[in-house]
């Protein structure tokens, strides 16, 4: 499966203001849609990729100071998932109603949640 990968707008933006600013200085006032289609995917190739959220290495930057839901890589996982973190424990764990006791896990990475869709 392909990973997701980002470029931040402004840089992109940046980019491709300056491939049709040559354009222009070169005299071009018409471009084939083949030609932009290369063009562009060379800048989206050079685009430095910037992550969706901002991971911390629990064995670099510690826990997080709060008791709150955050994004987590669990050791051994190939994917991210939620889970609580309680700052007084320093345990991330699973709230599980059909279990007595929560089950922790050993996180290698943790995230502030992202915001959701801004018009829901």
């Amino acid at each position: 499966m392909a990973e997701n990968k980002y470029i931040e707008v402004a840089k992109l933006k940046k980019s491709v203001k300056k491939f049709f600013k040559k354009l222009v200085a070169n005299g071009q006032h018409l471009v084939d849609v083949i030609d932009f289609n290369a063009e562009l995917q060379k800048v989206i190739d050079a685009a430095p990729f910037a992550d969706a959220v901002e991971w911390n290495a629990v064995d670099e930057i510690g826990l997080p100071l709060v008791s709150d839901e955050y994004l987590v890589m669990i050791a051994g996982a190939v994917k991210p998932t939620v889970l609580c973190f309680d700052e007084e424990d320093g345990v991330f764990f699973e709230e599980r109603i059909d279990l007595e006791d929560d089950v922790t896990y050993k996180v290698t990475h943790w995230a502030e949640m992202p915001g959701g869709p801004a018009n829901v």
